[in-house]
């Protein structure tokens, strides 16, 4: 059986799978996260919303992906492919109490960037 033969049955294999099992063998989390965010810059520049943006962490790695500022007040967004509980980092909670908290998956990342 030549190599072809071989990817051809394994693609065939992949397409009898739900479509999310499939997507999810090929995508990386760490690149949707970055496409997130880059998405989300996009809207904002789109909507010319003056957004100062920041990536969050401490020294013992605790960590936002992207916080943003827009006329002193704070947003931090948690970018996770599936939908999932995530706690906000305590020494975020404690350093900004007043601040947003939202963790972006799939189920509402359309309504984030649009």
């Amino acid at each position: 059986m030549s190599v072809i033969q071989q990817l051809e049955i394994k693609a065939g294999l992949q397409v009898l799978k739900p479509v999310t099992e499939v997507f999810e063998t090929i995508v990386d989390p760490e690149k949707m996260k970055n496409y997130f965010i880059s998405e989300r810059q996009k809207r904002n520049d789109y909507h010319e919303e003056q957004v100062n943006s920041y990536y969050w962490r401490t020294y013992d790695q605790q960590e936002i992906d992207l916080v943003e500022e827009k006329n002193g007040q704070l947003s931090a967004f948690e970018c996770k492919w599936k939908e999932q509980k995530v706690k906000v980092p305590v020494a975020f909670a404690n350093a900004y109490p007043e601040a947003k908290y939202m963790v972006v998956h799939q189920g509402n990342y359309e309504e984030w960037v649009i």
